[in-house]
């Protein structure tokens, strides 16, 4: 699969390079269109760049803090490779650096505050921005772990929606071990930031006849504290279990960030098998997930997730309101 990598350049040339390695790494080939600074095209460049983008599978496209200078037609160069990619109809994905991350350059001292932050086409800027949001899903990016796994997601997306494999079919290759691997740090910061309520006092206990939903908290733990899952040793090893019987419980509270970003039904890996297969039919039937939809770029899955009061139960847990219950 061929992809078209658009950005612009001085500011964004390591996030460049970065997402050009991950497509080689996923065995697909990065393709871009480079040109120096206070470079002047002509009508043999734009045609360069229209053709390349229509011998490309899909587009990739990076915002950062800059527009750059107008060269074509009063666009700037990924205005412009953005417009030839909507008219060509290609698959298009998003990428957004957050403040944060533009943060970290200014700090860095390498680059300059004016070759990171559009001081000169602010309004073109904003207007581009403007435009490519509200067509399409922009995936916001914090940092670098979270950057390739939303590439490798992207790829993986466009090659079930386009009947397309890279060099070595995807699934097999070792960089989803690489993602699974991110995934489980991303979880573990994320859970730290969002979940975990810290308390200065022990907090009452729940009583256990209070409903959340259609069932009370003693029928919701009940089912998920009763019942053991046999997922083998060699999974047990894999997914970090003492024993290979954890109880649906530990399941839930071991993948709950993954279960609350969502289970898709394309290209699952063994442990989106085993909750699938285990884990969260009796989640949704006890209104703890519910069927939602994703956007992966322009591309629309299915997904189960996990609901509100899903998010309700694992919250409290974590707050200590079931005093015997400790994770």
């Amino acid at each position: 699969m061929q992809v078209y990598i658009s950005s612009t350049y001085h500011d964004l040339s390591e996030e460049h390079e970065f997402v050009k390695q991950v497509i080689l790494d996923a065995k697909h080939i990065p393709t871009d269109i480079k040109f120096l600074q206070d470079f002047s095209p002509t009508i043999q460049h734009s045609t360069l760049i229209t053709e390349t983008i229509e011998e490309s599978d899909i587009f990739i496209l990076i915002i950062g803090g800059k527009y750059g200078p107008q060269i074509f037609s009063n666009r700037s160069q990924i205005d412009f490779e953005y417009l030839i990619a909507s008219k060509l109809n290609k698959p298009i994905f998003v990428f957004q650096l957050s403040d944060q991350m533009l943060n970290q350059k200014d700090r860095s001292g390498f680059i300059s505050i004016p070759d990171i932050h559009e001081t000169k086409y602010k309004n073109e800027f904003y207007n581009f921005k403007r435009l490519v949001l509200s067509k399409h899903t922009v995936l916001n990016i914090d940092n670098e772990q979270q950057f390739k796994i939303r590439v490798v997601e992207s790829l993986i997306a466009a090659e079930d929606h386009l009947g397309l494999n890279g060099w070595v079919r995807a699934e097999k290759h070792h960089l989803l071990q690489e993602i699974k691997r991110l995934q489980r740090e991303l979880e573990k910061i994320e859970s730290k930031n969002e979940i975990m309520i810290k308390v200065t006092s022990r907090p009452s206990t729940e009583s256990r006849q209070t409903k959340l939903g259609s069932f009370t908290y003693e029928e919701i733990l009940y089912a998920l504290t009763s019942r053991s899952v046999d997922i083998g040793d060699n999974q047990a090893k894999e997914f970090g279990f003492k024993t290979r019987y954890p109880t649906l419980l530990e399941l839930l509270m071991e993948y709950h960030m993954l279960l609350s970003r969502g289970v898709t039904y394309v290209n699952s890996n063994s442990l989106d098998e085993m909750l699938k297969a285990h884990l969260i039919p009796v989640l949704l039937s006890l209104g703890m997930m519910e069927d939602s939809q994703q956007m992966i770029g322009d591309i629309q899955f299915e997904k189960t997730k996990l609901s509100a009061n899903g998010l309700i139960l694992v919250g409290k847990i974590y707050a200590g309101v079931f005093q015997e219950i400790k994770f």
